[in-house]
């Protein structure tokens, strides 16, 4: 009885040179070190899949992270160990690296608790609502009526800059310090990473002191 053989066995993917990519790389080969960072980039994408950084940091950062990583690697590093052992090397250098970019973020979130920058909400009608916003004064000077008024001048200032905000922009600035939300909840929200929020965040309230510094020099 004649046993049937299978054609279609894969062949064995070819090792990769890592050491050669590496030292020519560092000698200014920019094609090496594209294929060295292409060679790592199975490795990155499933960290991407990790369910930890991924809701973490999001997909972006991560590539970011590791990016920075190999370029760090291929600036400090004067040698690899044998090819065999560098995917489990690289495995270890982003993984700890990414471990430590969440670390760092968890320190941050702990002084990015909602907390008034500028300005509260404020109900200068008197009829419940909170559309007008106004910078803070001493509470025994806020029932003064030069100051009410003041107030109300001030709420519609913010108002309208922060109605010139892109529409992300205005999303976390309302939810952060109206609705007095983390960043961590915020990102949620919106589906996407603390990063970006924080970065909205703080572009939006460069651009809302350029304003409204325009806005009182004028």
């Amino acid at each position: 009885m004649l046993i049937p053989v299978k054609t279609d066995i894969p062949q064995t993917e070819t090792p990769i040179s890592w050491n050669r990519l590496f030292r020519e790389a560092k000698k200014g080969d920019d094609g090496a070190a594209r294929d060295f960072f292409a060679a790592a980039q199975p490795f990155i994408d499933r960290l991407c899949k990790n369910a930890f950084f991924r809701d973490r940091l999001g997909r972006d950062e991560i590539q970011s992270v590791a990016f920075l990583a190999l370029v760090r690697m291929l600036q400090k590093l004067d040698a690899l160990p044998e090819d065999s052992k560098v995917p489990y090397l690289l495995r270890r250098v982003l993984r700890f690296t990414l471990i430590d970019c969440v670390r760092t973020l968890d320190v941050l979130e702990e002084y990015e608790q909602p907390s008034v920058v500028f300005f509260t909400p404020m109900d200068p009608d008197g009829d419940g609502g909170t559309d007008d916003m106004a910078m803070d004064f001493p509470a025994d000077d806020r029932d003064e009526p030069e100051n009410r008024c003041l107030r109300q001048e001030l709420g519609h200032e913010v108002r309208s800059a922060i109605e010139r905000l892109s529409p992300r922009e205005q999303a976390v600035i309302k939810a952060h310090f109206y609705d007095g939300k983390d960043i961590r909840t915020i990102a949620a929200e919106l589906r996407c990473s603390p990063q970006h929020v924080r970065a909205s965040k703080r572009n939006a309230l460069t651009r809302l002191r350029r304003m409204l510094k325009r806005r009182v020099d004028a």
